[in-house]
């Protein structure tokens, strides 16, 4: 069940009860911080249906296509009435063509059953940082001619 201190703020937009589907995600936005390359970072996220009867088919899908490194698990979800799922959010800076530099992304929410039918996207930051590398250079010192026992 979704939590007290949650459902408050759900109530300042719409009044209980709800006597059909209604979709909430209990965060709107998902910031990860600093990801290295190549490094994998996964945050969860609550969804749930607070309404009345019935199941709510939801879809969370990244505003990005056909790539790898940003993706949302499960992607679809059937969510019955009164229950709460966890979605895993994860940023993987190994896989090819994750841009370096500082994102602004989204998951996009479509829950076609769900009483609110404008559902605001969930928003997701993130900073892809090089992979820290150490080079010696040169691979070997020279010294030159160093007399022993002066």
């Amino acid at each position: 069940m979704a939590d007290s201190r949650s459902a408050s703020v759900v109530e300042e937009f719409l009044p209980a009860p709800y006597p059909a589907p209604l979709f909430v995600a209990w965060d709107e936005h998902l910031d990860f911080g600093e990801v290295r390359q190549p490094a994998q970072k996964r945050l969860t996220l609550k969804v749930s249906n607070i309404g009345g009867d019935g199941n709510l088919e939801v879809s969370l899908l990244p505003n990005i296509p056909n790539q790898q490194w940003f993706r949302v698990r499960p992607a679809h979800l059937v969510i019955p009435a009164g229950e709460d799922r966890i979605v895993d959010v994860e940023i993987d800076t190994s896989q090819e063509l994750c841009p370096l530099g500082e994102h602004e992304l989204d998951i996009q929410v479509e829950a076609p059953g769900s009483m609110e039918p404008e559902i605001p996207r969930i928003r997701v930051s993130v900073e892809v940082l090089r992979e820290i590398v150490l080079v010696c250079d040169p691979g070997e010192i020279d010294l030159g001619e160093v007399p022993l026992g002066e």
